[in-house]
């Protein structure tokens, strides 16, 4: 009786297993009474390892283009270590750069400056930075030209600084006509910072020793009158004056008379622009864009009269 009870204890397995009984749903215990891990539970863990080292890695490559921007904006900002930055009395970013060996100044905000930007980095990394970068270092830079840089009075074609008067050429190299009591000469650094607008064309070179012969313009611009003819001449010189009060001229004469042609011509020998001509402006507003963006103004009052 004792052997036949020890073979019973020796055969007895390590738990109890009625789970397949019906209606059983009890876990299976050891004799112990502990539950027993299921056998797949390894299988499970397993498959949920790779399952979160994949969001580990999105989470990696959604980081990514954020260090992107960061160095690129860096970078840009390196890039544009070689401008010298200022602002206007309206607090307005500006920068000054060098262009083969002559230097140009561009509002930060304008497609000039950003253009420049990108060539200094295309230069340096044969690569181009994306949209937000740039975003990001132009308003660093524009920070630091109205809290750092000094202040400066940008002009357009003509301006006037101690006691001298100063024409914008608007030519690739960016050449002024410096004039004073003495004459006047060509000068490549002028200390006056001229701004570009688009639309803006240059202006023929002058030689010295050249006489013109304002007959012959007269003769163009079909003026018989001399009274007139003299307003026209005088108004045109207080037209290159640096600071107002400025002449308004307004040409009345019949139609086909060439009162458009004349204005074109002053224009040209001023401030020449793509525009010569433009349509009287609707709103105070619009007049004063136009007068920020150019030297002179030439609208078209009404069918009979263009006024300059």
């Amino acid at each position: 009786m004792g052997k036949l009870s020890s073979d019973l204890v020796a055969q007895t397995p390590d738990f109890v297993d009625d789970s397949d009984r019906p209606g059983n749903t009890r876990s299976k215990r050891s004799r112990s009474g502990k539950p027993t891990r299921p056998a797949d539970s390894g299988k499970r863990q397993a498959a949920t390892r790779p399952l979160q080292d994949e969001s580990r890695e999105d989470e990696t490559d959604r980081d990514q283009p954020r260090r992107e921007r960061t160095s690129q904006r860096d970078l840009l900002i390196e890039c544009a270590s070689g401008a010298s930055l200022w602002h206007d009395t309206d607090a307005t970013g500006y920068a000054t750069v060098a262009v083969n060996g002559h230097r140009e100044h561009y509002k930060i905000r304008s497609q000039g400056f950003r253009s420049w930007l990108l060539r200094q980095f295309y230069g340096r990394f044969t690569s181009a930075p994306n949209s937000q970068a740039q975003e990001d270092a132009l308003r660093l830079l524009e920070a630091a030209a109205q809290f750092d840089g000094p202040e400066h009075k940008p002009a357009t074609r003509i301006a006037e600084l101690d006691g001298k008067m100063y024409l914008d050429l608007c030519n690739d190299q960016w050449q002024v006509v410096e004039i004073d009591a003495t004459g006047w000469r060509i000068v490549d650094h002028p200390p006056v910072k001229f701004i570009r607008h688009r639309g803006m064309l240059p202006l023929p070179t002058p030689e010295q020793g050249s006489n013109a012969d304002l007959g012959d313009l007269r003769e163009l611009l079909n003026v018989p009158d001399d009274s007139s003819w003299r307003l026209l001449l005088a108004s045109m010189v207080a037209m290159f004056r640096a600071v107002g009060p400025y002449p308004v001229v307004v040409i009345i004469a019949e139609q086909g008379s060439g009162k458009s042609f004349l204005c074109r011509v002053v224009r040209s020998l001023i401030d020449p622009s793509r525009s010569p001509l433009r349509s009287q402006p609707k709103e105070e507003r619009d007049l004063l864009i136009s007068a920020s963006n150019a030297w002179l103004v030439v609208s078209i009052t009404c069918p009979a009269s263009p006024a300059i």
